[in-house]
């Protein structure tokens, strides 16, 4: 995996998809393994090697500036005696998953399968069983598919041409030669497609060099690459945080809602001409095995993380790395234990299905197969959900025991109509920056995104060469009705820095936009040391369809100022 994005601009992207589009079509058999693909809605990535000997992530020799040499001779240590291909199958069966995805090599270069074609391999460990092998026949055994990770960049190979993401320990003896090391690749990966069956190929570190489809300057000449591939009636996925070349079958986001652009695909557009896949962590913020991270997401949200991403028409492939012996964390069985016994209640609202198209943000989202759409009410707090069927609003109620904090499935039929978005007149939805006092660029929107990451400040443009603009500053929302306010809600801007931290604010309201009065303000001292939400209550509630949030003061004074978050209530 990555650990901090490279991205390319997607506008020349998608124009290059579009040209090349025409060209190349896929044959029968792909377009038919694509779409049993997308019916799986839910894998299991696993992320394993001799990184996992030292537990600390799969980066280590990289972030750890450790010597290449050194760290290499784990090879000679690396004796993972617990581990069980059909004990881990088994685990992921029964979590309700249809696939594998396993590092077959990550980006240190150690295969985990006796390669012919490089020594640094699974065979030169005192351990020496075929890794991969062991556990295509588990999962053909647990009736699961079997997908193969394979890193593009190698931290290990001197012929290979280093970029942006090498290692951060100079390293020496290097001699770049593309020709050369793609012969090594095309020669492991041709040994994982014969020998082991995969469904695709699931490739990672195109980031660290341009190709030159993209406006770079390197060809890492994946028409071969890809043509090998589908040969052997496999598909091919890349993790390259770009709208996807028009060969790779299956598009992919990295810890992001597919389309929302919230981490490492910011400038990735979601196409609609092919199966979608999210990967995501089980162990926070941690790939391969980190002995030091004691949180894990809770059953509940997991299954959260599979419905959302079914929602947006994507698989969800939950990943989990393995310790040094073999063995999956105690704590992610746990998990998967949990997602198991959800998915036999309701795997039905998720494999096969599609995009749902009626949603309350993240609180309640939908997936849709034939006729019924399933209603997946994540948020304990809300009872209730509206949608138009027919044109007509239509309301579903959600029961829950006390205490359940579950996802509560609803199977809606839809009677052969086409459900379409409600949005409440006021509402969220509706709401438009239509003004503010400075633009970097027009950044006010992220005030109102319901994001407490992304905010709205008053940098000017450019930063660097302009001194920062202090209070009072504004921005004003047309919410796109007449709604009534008993008060506003001001989150201030996130944690790291204390820099232009809003500690005074007025809320001004208006029903034209034209006449505007005061409903309220608020002061802070202490919103240096605390950045929670503040809510401020009016005198009485007024009704407004145009709200205006001045910024009146700031920490340090008269310095630049951010705003996380406003809403109202």
């Amino acid at each position: 995996m990555k650990s901090k994005a490279l991205i390319a601009c997607s506008v020349l992207a998608a124009g290059f998809c579009a040209v090349a589009a025409a060209e190349y079509r896929p044959e029968a058999w792909n377009l038919e393994a694509r779409e049993k693909f997308a019916a799986h809605r839910y894998g299991v990535f696993i992320v394993w090697g001799i990184y996992a000997n030292y537990a600390q992530g799969e980066w280590y020799l990289h972030n750890g500036r450790l010597d290449r040499d050194a760290y290499e001779r784990m090879v000679h240590g690396f004796y993972p005696s617990k581990y069980d291909a059909r004990e881990w199958a088994r685990i992921v069966r029964k979590s309700g998953a249809k696939y594998i995805t396993i590092t077959a090599r990550h980006h240190d270069g150690f295969a985990l399968w006796p390669s012919k074609v490089d020594d640094y391999n699974i065979g030169s460990t005192p351990f020496k069983r075929d890794i991969i092998g062991e556990l295509a026949e588990a999962c053909k055994a647990e009736g699961i598919e079997l997908s193969l990770y394979y890193s593009l960049l190698d931290w290990h190979r001197s012929d290979y041409t280093p970029g942006r993401a090498y290692l951060k320990q100079p390293v020496s003896g290097m001699k770049p030669n593309y020709p050369s090391y793609k012969r090594y690749m095309m020669g492991q990966i041709t040994e994982l497609l014969d020998n082991y069956h995969p469904i695709n190929i699931w490739f990672d570190g195109e980031w660290d060099h341009l190709d030159k489809d993209r406006g770079g300057t390197f060809d890492w000449e994946f028409d071969d690459i890809f043509d090998l591939i589908h040969s052997r009636h496999a598909l091919v996925a890349n993790n390259n945080h770009r709208a996807p070349r028009p060969k790779e079958d299956i598009q992919l986001f990295e810890r992001d809602l597919p389309g929302e652009g919230t981490m490492f695909s910011r400038h990735q557009p979601l196409l609609d001409d092919r199966p979608v896949e999210q990967c995501d962590v089980i162990q926070a913020n941690v790939w391969g095995y980190k002995i030091g991270e004691n949180r894990f997401l809770t059953p509940e949200e997991s299954v959260a993380l599979i419905v959302r991403a079914a929602a947006k028409g994507s698989n969800l492939l939950l990943n989990i790395g393995p310790d040094g012996s073999g063995q999956i964390p105690a704590k992610a069985v746990e998990v998967f234990e949990g997602i198991g016994k959800w998915f036999d209640k309701n795997g039905d609202s998720i494999y096969g299905t599609k995009a749902g198209g009626v949603s309350m943000g993240k609180k309640v989202v939908s997936t849709r197969k034939g006729d019924m759409l399933y209603i997946h009410f994540l948020d304990p707090a809300v009872k209730e959900f509206a949608f138009l069927l027919g044109g007509k609003r239509t309301t579903v109620k959600c029961e829950r025991a006390e205490g359940d904090v579950s996802d509560i499935v609803v199977r809606f039929p839809l009677g052969g109509k086409v459900p379409a978005q409600y949005v409440e007149p006021g509402s969220r939805q509706m709401w438009k920056i239509v003004g503010e006092t400075c633009k970097n660029p027009g950044n006010a929107k992220d005030a109102i995104d319901g994001s407490l990451t992304s905010l709205w400040h008053s940098h000017p443009v450019p930063m660097a060469q302009n001194a920062p603009l202090p209070p009072p500053q504004s921005f004003t929302v047309d919410c796109g009705a007449v709604r009534e306010m008993s008060g506003f809600k001001y989150t201030p801007r996130p944690e790291g820095c204390s820099v232009g931290v809003v500690d005074k604010c007025e809320f001004w309201v208006s029903l034209d936009g034209k006449e505007w009065e005061k409903a309220g303000a608020g002061s802070f001292p202490d919103v240096l040391g605390s950045r929670k939400t503040r809510k401020v209550v009016f005198a009485k509630p007024v009704k407004a369809r145009y709200f205006r949030f001045v910024a009146t003061h700031a920490l340090p004074v008269n310095d630049r100022l951010a705003v996380a978050e406003v809403d109202v209530f």
